[in-house]
């Protein structure tokens, strides 16, 4: 059952234009080894309940690597729930949800046959600054956590 609560207009983050850094930690593979994360985000609001998100994070382990996403979000019938699909061009298509809620945007997200799935919740603590903490998980097993302060640019 979803619950309304008319606060769709009170984040900036997912659902207005603007330009994101990303500064934060994260805990990668087997052994959770601690990682620097940084990253940028870049939100185009198109109108007709569509918004575009285009994203890049680099994770500083031994052997830095990046991410690179696109995201195609639609909004619904609800004004807090948003459907979304993301392109990552290491993992593929991925297909997911937004929930905003008063204080948080809630994102979980899948590939077609769940090999590869996630979480994120984002905690507004400022309109100009969310602390974002996630997990990713593949073939049943975490590999990648992490926690990161966005930042508008």
């Amino acid at each position: 059952m979803a619950t309304r609560f008319d606060i769709a207009s009170r984040h900036t983050f997912m659902v207005s234009d603007g330009a994101w850094e990303a500064l934060g930690t994260g805990w990668v593979g087997d052994d959770a080894r601690e990682a620097r994360i940084t990253g940028h985000t870049e939100i185009r609001v198109l109108g007709g309940n569509a918004i575009v998100v285009e994203s890049s994070m680099t994770v500083h382990a031994g052997a830095p690597f990046e991410v690179h996403q696109h995201y195609d979000v639609r909004g619904t019938s609800i004004p807090e729930r948003f459907r979304f699909v993301s392109r990552n061009d290491r993992l593929g298509e991925l297909k997911g949800e937004i929930h905003l809620l008063p204080d948080y945007i809630l994102l979980h997200y899948a590939s077609a046959k769940g090999r590869f799935r996630g979480s994120e919740t984002l905690i507004r603590r400022a309109l100009d600054h969310y602390t974002a903490v996630g997990q990713f998980i593949a073939d049943g097993h975490t590999q990648t956590m992490w926690e990161v302060e966005l930042k508008r640019a």
